[in-house]
């Protein structure tokens, strides 16, 4: 579900109505609320709003009309591209937890060291 507030920098104010998924709403730089995926593709590069997507995006992202996916590229700064570009941009990258490293076994000689001083 796309989340929308205004950016720190906003220049329309400390709150602004948008029309979300649960009707007209006040936005603020603390208070966010839903918005349609269309919506947010056609004002990406607005420097008022910031634009949250996440996992459940995914699919309306590849599943973009032409046109629309077109016009999401150019919002964020492509000429061109396919609905998997969009998404690496606008998805939230997933962190996979680095694998425990075993600690490597001591090394055993199999063939006893004779001393220097021993006699033969």
């Amino acid at each position: 579900m796309v989340t929308v507030k205004l950016t720190e920098g906003s220049q329309l104010g400390g709150r602004y109505a948008i029309k979300g998924l649960e009707g007209r709403t006040e936005i603020t730089r603390n208070d966010s609320t839903s918005v349609p995926l269309r919506r947010a593709i056609v004002a990406l590069s607005d420097s008022n709003l910031m634009f949250e997507f996440d996992e459940s995006d995914r699919e309306g992202l590849l599943n973009l009309p032409e046109k629309l996916l077109s016009i999401g590229l150019k919002e964020v700064g492509k000429e061109s591209g396919t609905a998997q570009d969009l998404c690496d941009i606008l998805l939230p990258k997933k962190v996979t937890p680095k694998p425990k490293s075993k600690p490597k076994p001591k090394k055993t000689s199999t063939t006893a060291k004779k001393s220097a001083l021993s006699e033969d």
